[in-house]
């Protein structure tokens, strides 16, 4: 693990945020995934980068993202409609600084919440057994009080 790896992934992220606004020209996507393969290695080689990445904040968000990515834009759809009145002036940036400071806590513990009660339960393999035994065990429970 070495520092230069650091430099290499913050380097290799702007050039990453940069180039992606370029046409899409062959030569162009090369670059992209060169960057990327250095993002990545940097990743792996870093002291920092690599101690960030393994932090394990990072890596359960990481392990919820397929949550994220489903249930983001219907939450901010919702979310919107109580928030828009919500601003600072005209500056469009400032506005979505406000925005995306209300919303992202939100997102997170909604995705959290979705996270534990519904995908990782189904990440086991013999989830339809235990939710079939758990159903009936409810049954029996609710037929026998009465």
């Amino acid at each position: 693990h070495s520092r230069i790896f650091d430099l290499l992934a913050v380097f290799s992220f702007g050039a990453l945020i940069y180039v992606w606004s370029w046409d899409h020209h062959l030569i162009n996507r090369v670059i992209f995934a060169l960057l990327l393969i250095l993002l990545f290695v940097s990743v792996f080689r870093g002291v920092t980068v690599n101690r960030f990445f393994r932090n394990r904040w990072v890596t359960a968000t990481g392990g919820m993202c397929y949550t994220i990515y489903l249930i983001h834009l219907p939450l901010a759809e919702f979310f919107i409609r109580y928030t828009k009145g919500i601003s600072i002036g005209n500056s469009y940036t400032a506005n979505l600084l406000v925005q995306l400071a209300l919303f992202l806590p939100v997102l997170f513990i909604v995705s959290v919440v979705f996270f534990l009660l519904l995908e990782k339960p189904c990440m086991d393999k013999n989830w339809p057994y235990k939710l079939v035994n758990t159903l009936s065990r409810f049954k029996d429970k609710v037929l026998n009080s009465a």
